[in-house]
C-alpha cells in the first residue's frame, strides 16, 4: 500500500524540483542584458567565440573587456533593419 505512495510522492517532487529549475533558468536568461560596453569600466567589449555556449543559448555570447579583463556573458543584440534610417530627422 505505501509502496505505490512513495513512489509516486517521489516523481510528484521530482517534478516540482525540475519546474523550479526550469522556471530559474527562464529568469536567469532574461536577466541578461545586451552589452558591448563594460560594466566596470564602460569600454567596449571584445565578443570571444565559445562553441559550447552558443550550441546552449543561441541568444548569448561571451564578452571580454581587453582594458580591465572583464568577461561575462551579454545578450545578442538584434541587427538593425536595412530599410530603417539612422537618423530621426525627415529628409522632405
Amino acid at each position: 500500500m505505501f509502496g505505490d505512495l512513495s513512489v509516486s510522492a517521489v516523481v510528484v517532487l521530482g517534478a516540482l524540483v525540475i519546474v523550479r529549475w526550469v522556471v530559474l533558468l527562464i529568469a536567469a536568461a532574461l536577466l541578461v542584458r545586451p552589452a558591448t560596453s563594460c560594466p566596470g569600466c564602460f569600454r567596449s567589449t571584445l565578443a570571444i567565440r565559445r562553441p559550447f555556449l552558443s550550441a546552449v543559448m543561441r541568444f548569448a555570447e561571451w564578452r571580454w573587456c581587453p582594458a580591465c579583463g572583464w568577461q561575462g556573458l551579454s545578450r545578442l543584440r538584434e541587427p538593425d533593419h536595412p530599410w530603417t534610417r539612422r537618423s530621426s530627422r525627415s529628409r522632405i
